[in-house]
């Protein structure tokens, strides 16, 4: 792995450079879009960043909390129903 990482070290520096130059560009654009905020405005970052994980906690907490009424057993009957397969020999 670092062998090829080694190796294609000025694709991924152009790549990099690529990427910053389009970030600048977005931001000159979007920059138009912002009425009464700065890009780096410290109020809408932080409040962004709160949104962005409260989201990610309940994306992630919902799935988790689900499953929480069901019995142990009901997992193990469904895992081997589940993996209860006939294997037939072929012919």
């Amino acid at each position: 792995m670092a062998y090829v990482t080694t190796a294609r070290a000025r694709e991924i520096g152009i790549r990099v450079a690529i990427g910053v130059v389009l970030a600048a560009m977005a931001l000159r654009m979007t920059t138009g879009l912002l009425f009464g905020v700065g890009p780096f405005d410290p109020a809408t970052l932080l409040s962004v960043a709160a949104l962005l994980t409260g989201v990610s906690i309940a994306a992630s907490a919902i799935p988790a909390v689900a499953p929480r009424g069901l019995r142990p057993r009901h997992f193990a009957a469904f895992s081997s129903a589940l993996f209860e397969t006939t294997i037939t020999p072929a012919d």
